[in-house]
Parts: structure tokens; C-alpha cells; sequence
């Protein structure tokens, strides 16, 4: 379930595969997604038209988009509703583990229930199957853990979220503060990350990365300031598509690459930053 700011409710039926919008005024019932017949189909066309296949979680950013959990096709789902059309923004079909770092079209998922959406407008996923919290940076579309390290148990509290064990997490909610609340249903607790949406990694990292020229021709630099360690660096096209580099004197050669849009991930000593390169 899921309210829209003019009081419309967005509800999910597993049974019949569809998401319907109950109007807060008339309490007229109207079909958002599915056909009624269990499948995957429709990226690109309307909504309406598309199959679904248990879809279960929902969430709605502040553009009008409605997140959804299509946890019998492995993927989540939007909605642009303003014009109908279906998308997939996560999740490859297959039921699997992806390491955090990979593109969301690129990550799989294991039954993906619960959603929530920050206000920066990033995604949050309950990968159940999985036993853990992704996010998914909406402007990169680069997969991050938020919570569990993978294996079912209950541990961490009082640590960093991503070193706490979670078993069979189902919902998400956000307060007005940041917090993350995680149902952690299977240790039978309610599970906090305080002050989420006002921490923002790459805000912090990007006061100590420098990455010059951008946009480049034939060579960017990747300055840190000190205390932080290069780890790695890596470069990525907007296929998902990790592209071979060589980095000499945290200098990239990209002169022989072909020019457009990159996306740069570099990981320190202090965490991982993610940031949109331009080639000319």
C-alpha cells in the first residue's frame, strides 16, 4: 500500500497480478499496472498492457513515479504516472546474489518485497531472498548495500548497518527524520538506521575526491586529499558495461575510448564515489 499526496491509495494484488489506484474522493478503483494474467511483459508501452508477476511492494518519489515490486519476474518496476509508461529500473529476471557496484539492470534480486524512497529520490529494495537492504542511486543507477551482509541471523546492533545479519526482511518505511525502518521479520524486530536520507556518502567523499578535467579528451586525474587511500577505480559505460582502464599517478589514460557518457566509481579508504564523466 502506498499514498499518493492527494490521498489516493495504490494497492498491490499478487492475485490477479495487478496494481489499482483507489480514489481518495469517489472510491472509484482504477487499474495502474497489470493485465490480470500472471507474466512479464511491456517495458516501454502502457502500463495497463504489461504483465506483472506477484507484484507486492510499492513506493512513489516526488516526480509522480510509482516503484514497484515485481517480485515473481525478479525486477522492480515504474511507473511514470503521468503518461503510463512501464520500466524496469532493477533487477535481470534471475533470482541470484549480485555483489554491490553493478548497474541496477545488472543486479539480481531474490524475491524483492518492501520499497521506500528517500529524498534525494534513491531507491531502497528489501531483497529478501538475499537477507538485505539495496539502494539504488537514481541519477547513476549504481547498487549500494544499506543493510546485511547476505547470511540469514540477527547481529549488528549498534554497528554499521551493512555488518548486521537481517533474516527474511520484508517492509521499508522512512520517517520525516531519515530514518530507515526495516521489518526484520524473520528475528521478529523492528530494525532502525538512523538518520539515512541525511548522510549522503558521495556529498562527504566528494569533499575529498577531486576528479579533473570533466568533461575530458585524453586524460583524468583523481585527486584525494589526505587521510584517504586510493583502493580501485573503475569505469563503467551506460550499458552496465565495465570498461578496461589503466591508472598511472591516479591519472586515466581515456584517449582512445569513445567519446560520450561514463559513469566513474572510486573506492578509498572512506568509501566508494560515484560520478558521471563526460568524454569530448
Amino acid at each position: 500500500l502506498v499514498f499518493d499526496h492527494k490521498g489516493n491509495l495504490y494497492v498491490s494484488t499478487n492475485g490477479d497480478s495487478k496494481v489499482s489506484k483507489i480514489n481518495f474522493y469517489t472510491g472509484e478503483v482504477t487499474t495502474i499496472a497489470g493485465t490480470g494474467e500472471s507474466g512479464f511483459s511491456g517495458d516501454g508501452g502502457p502500463a495497463k498492457d504489461a504483465k506483472l508477476s506477484n507484484p507486492t511492494g510499492l513506493a512513489l518519489d516526488n516526480n509522480d513515479n510509482l516503484y514497484i515490486s515485481d517480485s515473481g519476474n525478479e525486477r522492480i518496476r515504474k511507473v511514470d504516472l503521468n503518461t503510463g509508461i512501464i520500466s524496469t529500473v532493477a533487477g535481470t529476471g534471475e533470482t541470484g546474489f549480485s555483489n554491490e557496484g553493478n548497474y541496477a539492470l545488472k543486479t539480481n534480486l531474490s524475491n524483492p518485497l518492501g520499497l521506500a524512497v528517500d529524498k534525494k529520490g534513491d531507491l531502497y529494495i528489501v531483497d529478501r531472498g538475499n537477507n538485505r537492504v539495496i539502494k539504488v542511486n537514481m541519477e547513476t543507477k549504481i547498487v549500494s548495500t544499506i543493510a546485511g551482509t547476505g547470511e540469514t541471523g540477527f547481529s549488528g546492533d549498534g554497528g554499521n548497518a551493512k555488518d548486521a545479519r537481517l533474516s527474511n526482511p520484508t517492509g521499508l518505511a522512512f520517517n520525516n527524520d531519515g530514518d530507515l525502518f526495516i521489518v526484520d521479520r524473520g528475528n521478529n524486530r523492528i530494525r532502525k538506521i538512523s538518520g539515512l536520507s541525511h548522510y549522503d556518502e558521495s556529498v562527504v567523499l566528494e569533499n575529498k575526491i577531486l576528479i579533473y578535467p570533466n568533461p575530458s579528451t585524453d586524460k583524468v586525474t583523481v585527486d584525494l586529499k589526505e587521510p584517504s587511500k586510493l583502493k580501485e577505480v573503475s569505469l563503467f559505460d551506460l550499458k552496465g558495461k565495465n570498461i578496461q582502464i589503466q591508472i598511472s599517478d591516479n591519472s586515466i589514460n581515456v584517449s582512445k575510448l569513445p567519446r560520450g557518457m561514463y559513469v566513474l566509481r572510486v573506492t578509498t579508504t572512506e568509501g566508494t564515489l560515484e560520478q558521471k564523466l563526460v568524454l569530448e
